[in-house]
């Protein structure tokens, strides 16, 4: 039988002692790398953070502006003399073309109604005869409107009407 030697077994044979070294030597640089990554990995999900809050804030901002700009459009646009003529005399055909205009004038308006004071449709542009006579009561821009002073804002919803989508409402009251 051979006689076992005295020397360690990562002694024994130079090739055991040079794979022992390499890997003494790995595991530190692999600790340091892995590190490296997590504190990166950290560092840009806190810049990615950073700058989606300032993003936020900024298109905030904007649509604030948008809706200031708008709301100020629709109440320039339901105290015109023109308007509320029409609205008095009953012209259907000068009210739908102002509330047409009102529309083809600014882009982000999709369509306008004009309601009575019980939330009932008396005109609308672009006409739409799916929803003629419809009720408005229940909505809450209408609600908020008829009890508030001032326009209101809705927030988002569902639209009635055949053209469908999400839409938000800005109702200024006519008087």
């Amino acid at each position: 039988m051979p006689r076992e030697s005295l020397q360690p077994w990562f002694l024994r044979s130079p090739a055991r002692f040079y794979v022992l070294l390499t890997i003494l030597h790995a595991i530190p640089a692999l600790l340091i790398f892995l590190f490296g990554v997590g504190y990166l990995k950290k560092r840009a999900l806190e810049t990615a953070q950073f700058q989606n809050r300032v993003s936020s804030v900024l298109i905030g901002q904007a649509l604030q502006e948008v809706f200031n700009g708008l709301t100020k459009y629709a109440e320039s646009f339901a105290s015109r003399p023109e308007l509320l003529q029409a609205l008095e005399s009953g012209d259907k055909e000068s009210v739908v073309w102002q509330l047409n205009e009102m529309v083809k004038g600014n882009e982000r308006i999709s369509r306008v109604v004009v309601v009575n004071a019980r939330g009932l449709l008396l005109y609308d542009a672009p006409e739409d005869l799916t929803v003629a006579g419809a009720d408005y009561v229940d909505m809450i821009w209408f609600r908020q409107a008829s009890t508030q002073a001032g326009t209101y804002l809705s927030p988002i919803y569902e639209r009635t009407s055949r053209a469908g989508g999400t839409v938000i409402a800005i109702a200024a009251p006519i008087f």
